[in-house]
């Protein structure tokens, strides 16, 4: 079964219903990993959809080295996106702080 299409319909809406699902941090699975990543730790966020996790722990652990896969090329393609404008946020960041 061809499942791209579907990929990029959700790719769209994926942070939306990622938030929704996980709005409760005290709850959320993801607590659990954030607090067992280690600075320095080397992390592989498989199935990384729009990157939501890999760009979380990469701003929470900024020595952490953080690689994202994923099959859905609509996916990755908002991942990337959304690594441009961290990093171009950071960027900014910066530069106002010096």
């Amino acid at each position: 079964m061809n499942t791209t299409w579907i990929y990029k319909i959700i790719a769209r809406y994926y942070d939306l219903l990622d938030d929704l699902y996980f709005r409760d941090y005290t709850k959320s699975p993801r607590k659990v990993v954030y607090e067992a990543i280690s600075s320095n730790d080397r992390v592989l966020d498989v199935c990384t959809g729009t990157a939501v996790n890999a760009i979380r722990i990469a701003r929470k652990k900024p020595s952490t080295k953080v690689n994202g896969i994923d099959h859905s090329k609509a996916m990755l393609r908002v991942a990337k996106q959304k690594k441009e404008a961290a990093e171009r946020k950071e960027y900014e960041r910066l530069k106002q702080k010096y």
